[in-house]
Protein backbone atom coordinates (compact mmCIF):
# COMPACT_ATOMS: atom_id res chain seq x y z
CA UNK A 1 0.00 0.00 0.00
CA UNK A 2 1.38 3.31 -0.66
CA UNK A 3 1.64 6.09 1.64
CA UNK A 4 1.22 10.02 1.53
CA UNK A 5 4.71 10.58 3.35
CA UNK A 6 4.43 14.89 2.52
CA UNK A 7 5.08 16.99 5.65
CA UNK A 8 1.83 18.27 7.04
CA UNK A 9 3.08 22.02 7.53
CA UNK A 10 4.14 21.65 4.15
CA UNK A 11 0.63 20.39 2.75
CA UNK A 12 -1.21 23.17 4.48
CA UNK A 13 0.94 25.66 3.95
CA UNK A 14 0.48 24.93 -0.05
CA UNK A 15 -3.09 24.88 0.07
CA UNK A 16 -3.03 27.84 1.99
CA UNK A 17 -5.40 26.12 4.67
CA UNK A 18 -5.94 24.21 7.81
CA UNK A 19 -6.34 20.98 6.42
CA UNK A 20 -6.43 19.53 9.89
CA UNK A 21 -4.01 16.67 9.26
CA UNK A 22 -1.97 16.55 12.35
CA UNK A 23 -3.72 16.78 15.06
CA UNK A 24 -4.22 19.56 17.73
CA UNK A 25 -1.43 21.74 17.30
CA UNK A 26 -3.45 22.71 13.81
CA UNK A 27 -6.67 23.56 15.59
CA UNK A 28 -5.17 26.54 17.53
CA UNK A 29 -5.66 29.99 16.51
CA UNK A 30 -2.22 30.76 17.13
CA UNK A 31 -0.91 28.73 14.03
CA UNK A 32 -0.56 30.19 10.76
CA UNK A 33 -0.15 29.10 7.42
CA UNK A 34 2.30 32.02 6.52
CA UNK A 35 6.43 31.49 7.06
CA UNK A 36 8.18 34.85 8.34
CA UNK A 37 11.31 34.85 5.98
CA UNK A 38 10.93 36.88 2.94
CA UNK A 39 12.17 34.56 0.28
CA UNK A 40 8.71 32.65 1.20
CA UNK A 41 6.42 36.06 1.41
CA UNK A 42 7.76 36.50 -2.46
CA UNK A 43 6.97 33.15 -3.41
CA UNK A 44 3.30 33.59 -1.93
CA UNK A 45 2.99 36.43 -3.90
CA UNK A 46 3.33 34.91 -6.97
CA UNK A 47 1.06 32.24 -5.74
CA UNK A 48 -1.84 34.57 -4.93
CA UNK A 49 -1.56 35.75 -8.48
CA UNK A 50 -1.44 32.66 -10.23
CA UNK A 51 -5.12 31.76 -7.76
CA UNK A 52 -6.60 34.84 -9.07
CA UNK A 53 -6.28 34.24 -13.10
CA UNK A 54 -8.61 31.16 -14.13
CA UNK A 55 -11.60 29.21 -12.52
CA UNK A 56 -10.72 26.01 -14.42
CA UNK A 57 -7.72 25.98 -12.25
CA UNK A 58 -9.82 26.14 -8.86
CA UNK A 59 -11.39 22.63 -10.02
CA UNK A 60 -8.27 20.39 -9.77
CA UNK A 61 -7.47 22.46 -6.64
CA UNK A 62 -10.25 21.82 -4.83
CA UNK A 63 -10.24 18.17 -5.63
CA UNK A 64 -6.08 17.88 -4.64
CA UNK A 65 -6.99 19.15 -1.10
CA UNK A 66 -10.15 16.81 -0.72
CA UNK A 67 -7.46 14.10 -1.77
CA UNK A 68 -4.87 15.26 0.88
CA UNK A 69 -7.96 15.39 3.94
CA UNK A 70 -9.15 12.07 3.34
CA UNK A 71 -5.36 10.60 2.50
CA UNK A 72 -6.90 9.03 -0.88
CA UNK A 73 -4.57 8.68 -3.83
CA UNK A 74 -5.36 9.07 -7.52
CA UNK A 75 -6.50 5.59 -8.40
CA UNK A 76 -8.42 5.46 -5.29
CA UNK A 77 -9.79 8.51 -6.03
CA UNK A 78 -11.06 7.54 -9.88
CA UNK A 79 -12.61 4.81 -8.22
CA UNK A 80 -14.44 6.20 -5.78
CA UNK A 81 -16.24 8.95 -8.20
CA UNK A 82 -17.01 6.21 -10.85
CA UNK A 83 -19.05 4.59 -8.14
CA UNK A 84 -20.45 7.67 -6.63
CA UNK A 85 -21.28 8.74 -10.55
CA UNK A 86 -23.09 5.04 -10.66
CA UNK A 87 -25.01 5.75 -7.61
CA UNK A 88 -27.04 9.13 -8.91
CA UNK A 89 -25.98 11.73 -11.62
CA UNK A 90 -26.91 14.93 -9.68
CA UNK A 91 -25.91 14.20 -6.68
CA UNK A 92 -22.23 13.03 -7.20
CA UNK A 93 -20.35 15.39 -5.18
CA UNK A 94 -22.36 14.31 -2.25
CA UNK A 95 -22.18 10.45 -3.08
CA UNK A 96 -18.41 10.89 -3.26
CA UNK A 97 -17.79 13.30 0.16
CA UNK A 98 -20.04 10.45 1.65
CA UNK A 99 -18.58 7.32 0.69
CA UNK A 100 -14.93 9.16 1.38
CA UNK A 101 -16.19 9.80 5.02
CA UNK A 102 -17.43 6.11 5.64
CA UNK A 103 -14.26 4.43 5.40
CA UNK A 104 -12.77 2.45 8.06
CA UNK A 105 -10.15 4.66 9.02
CA UNK A 106 -12.29 7.81 9.36
CA UNK A 107 -14.98 5.89 11.39
CA UNK A 108 -12.15 5.44 13.88
CA UNK A 109 -11.65 9.26 14.02
CA UNK A 110 -15.03 10.11 14.07
CA UNK A 111 -15.11 7.28 16.82
CA UNK A 112 -12.67 9.57 19.17
CA UNK A 113 -10.00 6.94 19.13
CA UNK A 114 -7.81 8.95 17.69
CA UNK A 115 -6.84 12.90 17.79
CA UNK A 116 -5.90 13.25 14.02
CA UNK A 117 -7.08 10.81 10.96
CA UNK A 118 -3.12 10.00 10.20
CA UNK A 119 -3.20 7.64 13.55
CA UNK A 120 -6.83 6.85 12.90
CA UNK A 121 -4.89 5.35 9.84
CA UNK A 122 -2.01 3.28 11.98
CA UNK A 123 -4.53 2.28 14.36
CA UNK A 124 -6.45 0.28 11.13
CA UNK A 125 -3.61 -0.72 9.64
CA UNK A 126 -1.88 -2.47 12.86
CA UNK A 127 -5.03 -4.45 13.62
CA UNK A 128 -5.73 -1.88 16.97
CA UNK A 129 -9.47 -1.71 15.90
CA UNK A 130 -12.10 -4.54 15.50
CA UNK A 131 -15.17 -3.70 13.55
CA UNK A 132 -18.08 -6.23 13.93
CA UNK A 133 -16.76 -8.54 16.31
CA UNK A 134 -13.38 -8.94 13.39
CA UNK A 135 -10.40 -7.90 12.64
CA UNK A 136 -10.09 -4.92 10.69
CA UNK A 137 -6.88 -4.15 8.90
CA UNK A 138 -8.04 -2.28 5.64
CA UNK A 139 -9.16 1.57 4.95
CA UNK A 140 -11.14 0.59 2.42
CA UNK A 141 -14.43 -0.78 3.79
CA UNK A 142 -17.75 1.11 4.07
CA UNK A 143 -19.37 1.67 7.76
CA UNK A 144 -22.65 1.65 8.45
CA UNK A 145 -24.44 3.58 11.38
CA UNK A 146 -25.54 0.49 12.78
CA UNK A 147 -21.59 -1.18 12.92
CA UNK A 148 -19.97 -1.61 16.08
CA UNK A 149 -16.23 -0.38 16.09
CA UNK A 150 -14.39 -1.31 19.07
CA UNK A 151 -10.31 -0.94 20.56
CA UNK A 152 -9.28 -4.76 20.60
CA UNK A 153 -8.51 -5.56 24.19
CA UNK A 154 -5.02 -6.26 24.38
CA UNK A 155 -4.70 -2.46 22.81
CA UNK A 156 -5.88 -0.83 25.31
CA UNK A 157 -3.80 0.80 27.40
Amino acid sequence: MTKCRDMVCRLHRRKDAKLLLGGDRYRKPAWTTEKSDAKAFEQRKLIVRCKVLKDYRKQPRKKQKVKRIYFVFEKQFQTYFQKATRQQKCFTSGNLLFMLERSSSRAVYHVGFSIPHRQAIQLVNYRHIRANEGKLNILSPQFRSDDKVAVKAKSRI
